[in-house]
């Protein structure tokens, strides 16, 4: 969902107000932050099995919105002008700029996890993992950190969602919320080991290979 939702709200500002990349990123990470602070506030009180069935409706609820929102360019979603390249020095150029930036995002994807997990927040959260009533005793507020750790995980992803349809150049909305994409995440988590920093990152390699 906010992976989907940044790359529609950075193709918008750069198609349509002639944006550059780097207003559509941060733009994009507060519209994925603004979305997931008022889902949090919704179905963050939901635990195991009704927790994942929320997420998927909001996930079709998001692609059936965009199908029909005109300005977003509806069922055939936005594609960038070729021109919009030749600020960045040509296609290529940009294609190599928007690798470099999804390099960079990794890289600092990496050391946020770290220091949230190391911090006195990421102790409350792990709390919440291993058994939330108990935390909840031990004074840690279960739904606003819960909240707040949406709000942080939905950032990133929605960055990214910029640079990857930059690349792409077009985005529609049956592409850009692929249910397929939540579970290809979910593998990697899995295959790399959950609740590690590198781990993720060792399972997309391989279940990319």
């Amino acid at each position: 969902v906010f992976f989907g939702l940044g790359g529609y709200v950075g193709l918008y500002l750069i198609s349509a107000y002639g944006a550059s990349l780097w207003v559509a990123l941060p733009a994009a990470g507060a519209a994925g932050a603004l979305l997931a602070f008022l889902l949090g506030k919704a179905i963050l009180r939901l635990r195991g099995s009704f927790f994942a069935l929320a997420t998927i409706g909001v996930n079709e609820a998001m692609r059936a919105l965009f199908n029909n929102l005109p300005r977003f360019g509806g069922s055939t979603g936005i594609a960038l002008n070729f021109s919009v390249y030749e600020a960045y020095g040509g296609a290529t150029r940009a294609l190599w700029l928007a690798y470099g930036l999804m390099i960079a995002l990794t890289l600092a994807i990496l050391l946020i996890s770290y220091r949230t997990k190391t911090s006195k927040f990421g102790l409350g959260l792990m709390a919440i993992r291993e058994d939330e009533d108990a935390a909840e005793v031990l004074g840690v507020v279960t739904p606003t950190a819960k909240t707040w750790a949406y709000v942080l995980s939905a950032i990133m992803p929605a960055m990214a969602g910029v640079l990857y349809y930059f690349k792409n150049s077009s985005m529609e909305p049956n592409d850009a919320f692929q249910l397929s994409f939540s579970i290809e995440l979910l593998v990697m988590v899995m295959l790399g080991g959950s609740g590690t920093v590198l781990g993720p990152v060792l399972g997309a390699a391989g279940y990319q290979l």
